[in-house]
């Protein structure tokens, strides 16, 4: 066939049917995720009226009823008994014992890598929305710092960017924690996760001021960065050898995001160019942080 010749009247009806084919395929797949879609929030819809339902049901009909719901969410954990709760994402980390009972999730807090040091956990559980969970940190009372599960509350978030407390309970050896969640996936932590990604914004923001030299110092075992700021006014009237010296530690162990989250505030108050008393203190003292 010539190369500007039209292709036979058969050839191009074929063509056609299957074009009409295709735009008919993809109307239907639209239609289908938008029913997918609103399917799914009237399930969640029923799930948080249900929940709702049960509060205000009597003492005796909740007693009642508790036995058919704990198996209802137990077959609920059952069914997606391969990936309820992971690990799989930056810090995450916990050893999972048992899961066939909600009201008993068992689990182990996990020692850090290389290390016998253990208080930190982060994971995700998934598919039990409107399900009554209580999990118990079996071995909370062989953790490095015992005291610190007095008084103390697990925190728990649905997007990992807003973190909240929820009902926690230590009785010398075991941490049991309550949650009804609202949400099909929950995530669980010791405290506020502070990511290695964020580290590294960290200190890649405070390098970009001039009142700060970052310096490398080597590779940890796991093969990252090991990292030294030193924050002064070197413009200053003020011999860096009459500036007093001060330290910074912080999270000498990887649980401790807290003591980040206290530095990363810190350092950018004391690298405000508007604040001053951080003017005075960078024009007397020189700060040095090693993050580890």
């Amino acid at each position: 066939m010539p190369p500007n010749a039209l292709p036979p009247p058969h050839n191009m009806e074929q063509r056609l049917t299957e074009l009409e084919i295709k735009a008919s395929f993809t109307e239907d797949l639209d239609q289908l995720d938008q029913v997918v879609v609103r399917q799914q929030q009237q399930i969640d819809a029923l799930v948080r009226e249900v929940t709702h339902l049960r509060q205000q049901a009597p003492r005796g009909r909740r007693r009642r009823a508790a036995q058919p719901a704990r198996r209802t969410a137990a077959a609920l954990l059952k069914r997606h008994a391969h990936t309820p709760i992971s690990t799989q994402f930056d810090a995450g980390a916990i050893e999972v014992v048992s899961l066939t009972d909600p009201q008993h999730i068992r689990l182990h807090i996990r020692r850090d890598n290389a290390s016998e040091f253990a208080q930190w956990f982060y994971f995700a559980l998934h598919g039990a929305a409107g399900v009554a969970l209580s999990l118990r940190f079996l071995n909370a009372g062989q953790c490095a710092y015992p005291k610190g599960w007095e008084d103390y509350q697990v925190v728990a978030s649905t997007n990992r960017q807003h973190w909240f407390r929820i009902p926690t309970r230590y009785d010398g050896q075991v941490m049991s924690a309550h949650i009804t969640p609202e949400t099909q996936c929950v995530y669980f932590a010791y405290f506020e996760p502070y990511s290695h990604e964020r580290h590294l914004d960290l200190l890649g923001s405070a390098a970009a001021s001039s009142m700060v030299q970052l310096q490398h110092l080597g590779s940890t075992p796991d093969g990252r960065d090991m990292t030294l700021l030193r924050i002064t006014d070197e413009t200053s009237a003020t011999a860096f050898e009459a500036k007093r010296k001060i330290w910074l530690m912080a999270r000498q162990h990887p649980g401790e995001t807290m003591a980040e989250w206290f530095v990363e505030g810190f350092l950018e108050r004391l690298l405000d160019s508007d604040d001053s008393a951080s003017r005075v203190l960078l024009q007397q003292c020189v700060f040095t942080w090693c993050p580890t």
